[in-house]
Formats: structure tokens, sequence, C-alpha cells
């Protein structure tokens, strides 16, 4: 009885533990990096609508976000939780219900935290409820933060149109 009790135990532990959705830092990350996984959300529909500059800093932005991404996926975001963390520091957590993974390996849920520090955090805040129920292509570079592997991310709204201009740099050479 109390060796059934020790493994129904374990296997609680293991499964609120969030397994292996995290990866492993492949690379350091640059500066560059910060501003691709900004922690922020973009509700662009159709980039062939945006022109100019704008449309080319979107063609360079998502280009260079499925090259230095560990993780590209497409999924639902289910929850979003505001908080702080025990350094004052606030906090937009982020469950995910993964649809497809398009880069890397990635379990079926993911979590993702937006800090106050990250550059795009303002952005996901004023979203607020835009982004619930959200299907969106995440852009995924695994960081070491506080001694702990985490992901920083971009989110892109997932149209049609997205969708193919992902795939379409995730097939390049």
């Amino acid at each position: 009885m109390i060796r059934i009790a020790t493994l129904a135990f374990a296997l609680f532990a293991c499964a609120s533990c969030g397994g292996s959705s995290k990866g492993s830092v492949t690379s350091p990350f640059s500066p560059e990096d910060e501003a691709l996984f900004d922690g922020s959300v973009e509700f662009v529909e159709d980039p062939a609508k945006l022109s100019g500059r704008w449309r080319d800093d979107w063609e360079r932005e998502i280009g260079a976000r499925a090259a230095r991404a560990d993780v590209v996926f497409v999924g639902v975001l289910k929850t979003a939780r505001q908080g702080g963390d025990s350094k004052g520091r606030a906090f937009v957590d982020l469950g995910f219900e993964v649809e497809k993974t398009l880069k890397g390996k990635i379990d079926a849920s993911v979590d993702l935290r937006s800090r106050a520090d990250h550059p795009g955090h303002r952005t996901l805040g004023r979203a607020g409820d835009r982004v619930l129920g959200g299907r969106f292509v995440a852009f995924v570079k695994w960081i070491e933060e506080d001694g702990v592997v985490r992901g920083r991310f971009h989110l892109a709204h997932a149209s049609d149109f997205v969708l193919s201009a992902v795939e379409f740099q995730l097939s390049k050479p």
C-alpha cells in the first residue's frame, strides 16, 4: 500500500513539473535575440497590406525569428495570468495547447512567461483579452534566466498568410 501511494505521488509530482516541454539552450542569447524574442504579440493578419519599410522590417524579422528559434509552433492560447515573482517583477504567464510543431520539439501543452523587463511585455499586457483563445505562431528561443531554462518568445497571429510566410522561411536551407 505504501509503495502504491509513493508511486502515485511520484507520478503526480512528475506530471506537474512541466516535463520535457523545456528545451535546452543551443546558442547564446544575443542583443538581436532580445529584440526578436521580446515577449510580445502581433496581430498582423496580412503583411501584404503593410507598406514600405514596415513590410520590409516584418519580412526580415519573421525570417530572423524562424532561423534563430529553437522551437516554432502553432497553438491556441488557453490561459493567461498576470502576477508578480519573488523579486517583485510583473509577469504574464501564457498556457498554450500546441496544434502543430513547425520546428524543434515541444510538448502538447506549453507555458511561456513574459516579464516586465522583456521589451514587448507592455504590448502583450495591452492586448488583454484579445489574446485569450487566439491562435498564434510562437517563436521560442530557450535561455537560462535565474538558473532556470525558460522560453523567450514572440507571438504572431496565425493567419493563413502569416503561416505561409513562416513555413516558407522554415523551408529555406
